[in-house]
């Protein structure tokens, strides 16, 4: 039988004991944790020790009286063994109902750690901040990383206040990736309840807590097991993380079927498939010699490409460690310095460029040609923001006839959450009817077939472009045949590097150009600017698109105007 130990240095001992060696490559790298007695009390109020696992758990018991030890080496023992026997079990699938019991225990032990001795409701002087204004602070940051698909993020956060993962742990309680994950979303509600019950308790109110009893008791014993077919105790592929990475952040078609070949390349390099290799054992001489080769092969942007998706799988599996049994990341230290040779930078369309292609899309008949290009010019948009236009897209802002770029009805995305704005329709395109050629096609999409003209229809395979990207190509190939021929300069994405240089030199603000494009201001103060539609309506018009398309007037390319549009 395990007895306490001592160690040189200190009189205090010390609880050590060997981890099983068939459990040693999945818990590595945890940590554990209990909770042990302050006296050799029944009742004795508890404290929290905690370590990572290596060959060995070992702690201090923080104590040399021999029988304060032998209760507390008695406790730690007790939960050690339910540790062990909560990872043969493996992580548990949860019901909707044992979440909301899991968020019960949470809710106790917050309030159960403060309610003696609340934090103040009310600090002395206008400038004091409360506890309770940093416990408001951390809800909305956690709230914030839950709305962007961040879990591990928030759990982070609201760690500040109670260390989540000590706090399952000390519980023995595992759980499976999507139960952790629903655990997680529920946290910020859970704590702004104790946070409410902590401020009645701060003004004297000790009356029943209603709240408590809104939570289901905790079921230990019908906590259920994954099956050991859904169990990862037998190893992991490429295949399997990134499928999992996938259900959890939702990438854009586009960035599921460009990861799937970096994954595919790399383990291809190491004579392996996504399917057959497991990420936990690549070294960092595969990482480094990959990169080396992808050099000697003139590959170019590995290190915002390939190295930087294999980079974030890993990370994702870090994050994940408890299922995916990663716990480093061989690409974590690979660098690349790839400069960017002299003239290969992207340009912007010159005037004469603009004036060209609006002029001949003024030409044209198909409705993409006809009209896309000139929206581009309107709104700095992306090609693939426009060319998934719906009717229902094309709204009224304060009286401001707008085009909404948001996600299309039809599964189309954006690039991020800060893309989706409202840009105004500029007064050229309303001249020429594109508000009457809108109506003609309904509520549906606008360049592109849609026969149902509803919600995603699915295809079997979720890498499958979207029915716009075509619709994007053929503007491209268009753009080129008409004469813009200079590889420097995108057909779709120099829309944007144009409108914000010319929207520059009419004075417009940088922010309310960032507004337009639907670039994010990472400033303090940026998340209270709102410029309203007549805002940039007032911008845009600056730009004489009529006048560009009209091969007999010049373009308004005068100085810039002393005030700043804002």
């Amino acid at each position: 039988m395990a007895r306490p130990t001592t160690r040189k240095g200190t009189v205090n001992a010390q609880f050590k004991r060997r981890v099983p060696l068939h459990l040693l490559d999945r818990l590595r790298g945890e940590r554990f944790t209990a909770d042990l007695p302050v006296e050799p009390t029944p009742f004795s109020e508890t404290f929290r020790v905690s370590c990572v696992v290596h060959e060995h758990v070992k702690f201090s018991l923080r104590t040399a009286d021999p029988r304060l030890v032998q209760i507390r080496d008695a406790a730690a023992s007790t939960a050690y063994a339910a540790f062990l026997h909560a990872v043969e079990r493996g992580p548990a699938d949860l019901t909707y109902k044992e979440v909301s019991a899991l968020q019960g225990l949470v809710y106790k032990k917050l309030v159960g750690n403060h309610e003696d001795n609340p934090p103040a409701a009310i600090g002395e002087g206008r400038e004091t901040w409360t506890e309770f204004e940093v416990w408001s602070d951390i809800l909305n940051e956690a709230d914030e990383w839950l709305e962007r698909g961040f879990h591990a993020k928030a759990r982070d956060t609201i760690s500040r206040l109670l260390d989540i993962d000590a706090f399952l742990s000390a519980h023995m309680i595992r759980l499976s990736d999507k139960s952790y994950r629903d655990f997680i979303e529920g946290l910020v509600d859970t704590t702004a309840k104790a946070m409410h019950r902590l401020q009645a308790n701060a003004r004297g109110d000790y009356s029943q807590d209603r709240t408590v009893a809104l939570f289901p008791a905790w079921p230990v014993q019908t906590v259920r097991a994954l099956p050991a077919s859904q169990m990862q105790s037998g190893g992991i592929s490429f295949e399997d993380l990134f499928n999992r990475w996938k259900a959890e952040t939702k990438p854009a078609a586009s960035t599921i079927s460009t990861w799937q070949g970096y994954i595919k390349q790399f383990a291809s390099f190491l004579n392996k498939t996504p399917s057959t290799l497991d990420p936990r054992l690549v070294t960092d001489a595969d990482a480094l010699n990959w990169k080396n080769d992808m050099l000697a092969k003139g590959r170019q942007a590995i290190r915002v490409g390939p190295l930087a998706a294999l980079k974030r799988l890993y990370r994702y599996g870090m994050e994940n460690a408890a299922t995916s049994g990663i716990r480093a990341n061989p690409f974590e230290n690979v660098k690349v310095s790839q400069k960017k040779a002299a003239g290969t930078g992207r340009l912007p369309f010159s005037n004469e460029d603009v004036k060209l292609i609006l002029s001949a899309a003024r030409k044209e008949k198909l409705p993409y040609l006809r009209w896309v290009p000139w929206l581009c010019a309107n709104s700095g948009a992306r090609v693939g923001e426009i060319v998934q236009l719906w009717g229902s897209m094309i709204v009224e802002e304060d009286g401001v006839r707008c085009m909404k770029i948001t996600t299309a009805p039809d599964g189309g995305e954006i690039k991020n959450q800060g893309s989706e704005r409202s840009v105004p329709i500029h007064p050229a395109l309303i001249a020429d009817g594109f508000l009457e050629f809108v109506a003609s096609k309904g509520s549906g999409p606008l360049f592109y077939r849609e026969v149902s003209h509803k919600a995603a229809k699915a295809r079997g395979d979720d890498a499958s472009r979207h029915k716009s990207k075509g619709t994007a190509n053929r503007l491209a190939e268009w753009v080129r045949k008409i004469g813009i021929t200079d590889p420097r300069k995108a057909p779709s994405h120099s829309w944007r590097h144009w409108q914000k240089t010319a929207l520059s030199r009419q004075g417009v603000s940088d922010r309310l150009i960032d507004s337009i494009h639907g670039h994010a201001d990472k400033s303090a103060a940026a998340g209270y600017y709102h410029p309203s539609a007549a805002d940039k309506l007032a911008a845009l018009t600056r730009l004489e698109l009529a006048a560009m398309a009209n091969e007999n007037e010049p373009p308004n390319t005068g100085p810039a105007i002393d005030a700043e549009i804002i």
